[in-house]
């Protein structure tokens, strides 16, 4: 495994075999890709392995015939991400009546890929921040052509410059155009150019990742005539005696309104800001990761003051067994109104349960802010093998069954979901925090 990897790292160009041979074990999933049919008029190649391979073929000419040059980590990222773009479609394929015709779809298999690798990924030893890159790009893979299509806002490819890192989104998307036989094969590939276009005209275009350069610093939005470090900046003047989280608040909401098309000029985001600075002053942490990936441990060493609402507590309030799951609408009911009694009395509150859905992540943001109060989420990032040998150490251990039904249900966050996002490792130690970058931009005066 470790030599594979290196082999990648270094600029090897693995094909899709090699790639099955040493990942299937980790990534059971990839064994299914051989059996997993796609419809015909769209993958006239075949099954999803057969596809992925040309995939992979045509990446490998992409890069020798446009001459493209990434680090090892970035050509890391690329390469995997690659590999594994279509690796939830063994999850979602099914058949369904499009236009009276019989068609197989497989719908949402991005986000679905995205969701089963994370762990396992983290248990194959590859370090947290390139995860959050390969699993970002695997999620975010369909983008550019929706981009192109809807002709979104550029608050959206704000958003999308900031996950991912877009040359490799792009080279990505144009490989998987090209690995595969379909009728409008040149129509796809004009959209991908379309996109590439679209970033270098904003200004986005040089981003690499969370972790890299960031796409979205500098983002200059050409058709309006301004761009992210304008927002930013007069935020910052405006606001200037206002603290980090406030800031950070500010900011994402004012992102999130851009992206809605809530308004169009940076002063009409400073004009709608100031309702928000007189607004609430506690704030909600929203823990997300499965039973046994560090949520506890991380309460005790950071919770504080704060009011910690724990659902598995308040299930045992009620029912006398933390695991026992017949009364969870009850219980949920309790945890809400303490949230809302907590928030109303401006508290500081964590919530402390999995949240491994979107749904239930956002019904709890949207509720805090509601009350006008700052969001983070604290996204757990243990390996897989580690999560399950905890388990079984806890005093209160779920059953194995139960677990692998939590990782079946995980539907990953992204970074827009909250004011914050903050990425712990196994050790308990932050990997990423959104925050890092705006902190650093308000004090320097730039984006």
């Amino acid at each position: 495994m470790e030599a594979y990897l290196q082999a990648i790292q270094e600029g090897g160009i693995i094909g899709w075999e090699d790639g099955l041979e040493v990942c299937a074990e980790a990534l059971p999933l990839l064994r299914e890709l051989s059996v997993t049919p796609q419809d015909p008029e769209w993958h006239g190649e075949g099954d999803v392995a057969i596809h992925t391979a040309m995939v992979l073929e045509r990446l490998a000419e992409l890069l020798r015939i446009e001459g493209w040059r990434f680090s090892a980590e970035r050509w890391f990222v690329l390469w995997m991400a690659t590999f594994l773009h279509d690796i939830g479609k063994p999850l979602t394929t099914r058949e369904q009546e499009i236009d009276g015709r019989l068609r197989i779809v497989a719908p949402h298999h991005a986000q679905r890929g995205a969701s089963y690798l994370v762990y396992r990924l983290l248990e194959m030893g590859i370090p947290v921040r390139l995860v959050l890159d390969i699993v970002a790009l695997v999620g975010s893979h369909h983008e550019p052509k929706h981009f192109v299509k809807r002709d979104v806002s550029f608050g959206r490819q704000w958003m999308l410059a900031e996950a991912c890192d877009l040359q490799a989104l792009y080279l990505l998307e144009k490989a998987d155009m090209l690995g595969r036989i379909c009728s409008d094969q040149q129509e796809q590939i004009e959209i991908m150019e379309l996109f590439r276009m679209l970033c270098e005209e904003s200004g986005g275009w040089q981003g690499a990742g969370l972790f890299g350069q960031r796409g979205l610093e500098g983002w200059y939005a050409k058709q309006a005539g301004w761009g992210a470090d304008t927002l930013r900046e007069m935020l910052r003047m405006t606001f200037h005696s206002e603290s980090d989280t406030q800031h950070e608040r500010l900011w994402r909401e004012s992102l999130w309104d851009l992206a809605e098309g809530l308004y169009t000029r940076p002063e009409e985001a400073v004009s709608r800001a100031y309702r928000l600075v007189r607004e609430g002053r506690g704030a909600l942490t929203l823990l997300v990761g499965p039973s046994g990936a560090g949520k506890s441990t991380w309460i005790t060493k950071y919770a504080g003051s704060s009011e910690v609402i724990s659902l598995d507590q308040i299930r045992e309030d009620v029912t006398g067994d933390a695991g026992d799951q017949h009364e969870n609408t009850r219980v949920l009911h309790q945890a809400r109104d303490r949230l809302k009694e907590a928030l109303r009395k401006g508290r500081d509150v964590i919530w402390d349960a999995t949240s491994l859905r979107r749904d239930s992540r956002s019904m709890l943001i949207q509720i805090a802010r509601d009350y006008g109060v700052h969001t983070t989420q604290v996204v757990f990032c243990a390996p897989m093998n580690e999560i399950f040998r905890r388990n079984r150490q806890r005093e209160k251990s779920i059953p194995t069954s139960a677990l692998k039904r939590q990782f079946a249900a995980l539907e990953w966050p992204d970074i827009h979901e909250a004011h914050r996002t903050i990425f712990v490792d196994a050790e308990g130690c932050t990997a990423y925090d959104s925050r890092d970058i705006l902190v650093r931009s308000v004090r320097s005066g730039r984006a």
